[in-house]
């Protein structure tokens, strides 16, 4: 499920930000948010794995962000984005409200959260966020 997610949300990446000539010939930068308690979870060890994939297959810059305990989503997601990363992504739909907040304040910079299917019901999104979601037999045949 992880790796079927980052490659849906890089895919997404490439597929909004497509050009020709220089543009083109451009290397992405990715940053990636993870939670600081759950990194040494399985699932985010797959997801940071499919990242260093990305970056040896794709040529793709990533940087994994490790949320620091005292600092809020808003002001990462709002970092991230003054540091012009073509795409901000993280795959925690807790992390929606700062994505948001993030999203309205920069609305030139694309966000992807991963699992968003309840959050999305919650909040109108900006333009820029996309939510990426499994169908729940797509769940069940990634973990079966």
């Amino acid at each position: 499920m992880p790796r079927l997610v980052l490659a849906g949300m890089l895919g997404l990446a490439f597929a909004a930000a497509g050009g020709s000539g220089a543009e083109a010939a451009k290397r992405y930068r990715v940053a990636f948010v993870a939670d600081s308690g759950g990194v040494e979870a399985p699932i985010m060890q797959q997801s940071i794995a499919g990242l260093r994939r990305s970056v040896r297959d794709l040529d793709v810059e990533v940087r994994i962000v490790v949320q620091p305990v005292r600092t809020s989503w808003t002001s990462t997601f709002k970092g991230l984005a003054r540091q012009r990363y073509d795409l901000v992504m993280t795959p925690f739909p807790v992390q929606v409200p700062g994505v948001l907040a993030a999203a309205r304040a920069y609305p030139d910079q694309r966000f992807v959260v991963g699992d968003a299917r309840v959050a999305r019901l919650s909040a109108r999104w900006p333009a820029n966020v996309q939510g990426l979601s499994a169908r729940e037999e797509e769940i069940g045949f990634v973990v079966g």
